[in-house]
């Protein structure tokens, strides 16, 4: 649970959006905290992510991000970096799958396979429902991982409940892991989002059947 729920928190770190959306800047340069419960809603871990400054060209955008684990007693565990790699016009898709990387120095290159992909988060105050969404990650390098593998990760039933904080956004993601192309493992969250009323993302919740769940909070 630990691992893959490490594993999103890396991807959605990659998701943010720009324009009058979320932008990607929100989270540079700044620290961004995960806890892990289990079902009986105890503390099981705790992770800060400390997110390097943007670095961008006309071909690509990375990130750095150290990973800094905590465990239940709040003792320092293990301290890494990694990167995350996608097309500029494509930045808000980091954040999708920040929360999902877990392997140690490695490079994780992003890309979109919806055919009907704009941004994550593209919707206005009077959309009740979103498009599904499918996304791509491929790690590129690092010690820990394995040539040709890859995660893809579904987002369906995309419901949007507008509220008095701003709104909540309500999806089931599912992420297939695959390796030389064959499917190794499969994972189901249901995910709940919450954004101010200038669609900025303030925290999400990642929940498993009779697993536990984690919460990420954004700056």
């Amino acid at each position: 649970m630990i691992k893959i729920s490490l594993l999103l928190l890396f991807i959605f770190i990659g998701i943010l959006v720009n324009g009058q959306d979320m932008l990607i800047e929100q989270i540079a340069g700044k620290k961004i905290i995960r806890k892990a419960f289990n079902d009986d809603k105890e503390l099981i871990s705790r992770q800060v992510f400390i997110v390097g400054e943007l670095q961008t060209n006309d071909k690509v955008l990375t990130v750095d991000i150290e990973v800094n684990l905590f465990d239940e007693e709040n003792t320092l565990d293990e301290k890494y970096f990694t990167q995350y790699t996608c097309n500029p016009d494509k930045s808000d898709v980091i954040l999708a799958v920040f929360p999902f990387a877990r392997n140690r120095n490695a490079e994780y290159m992003i890309e979109t396979t919806s055919t009907r992909f704009k941004k994550l988060y593209d919707f206005n105050s009077e959309d009740k429902t979103l498009n599904d969404l499918s996304i791509s990650m491929s790690i590129e390098s690092g010690v820990l991982s394995f040539f040709g593998s890859t995660n893809i990760l579904t987002f369906t039933n995309r419901i949007l409940i507008k509220n008095e904080d701003g709104f909540k956004l309500k999806s089931t993601l599912t992420i297939e892991a695959y390796l030389w192309g064959v499917k190794v493992k499969t994972k189901t969250f249901q995910l709940i989002e919450n954004f101010d009323h200038n669609r900025i993302l303030n925290s999400q919740l990642f929940r498993t059947e009779n697993e536990g769940y984690f919460m990420v909070h954004y700056p």
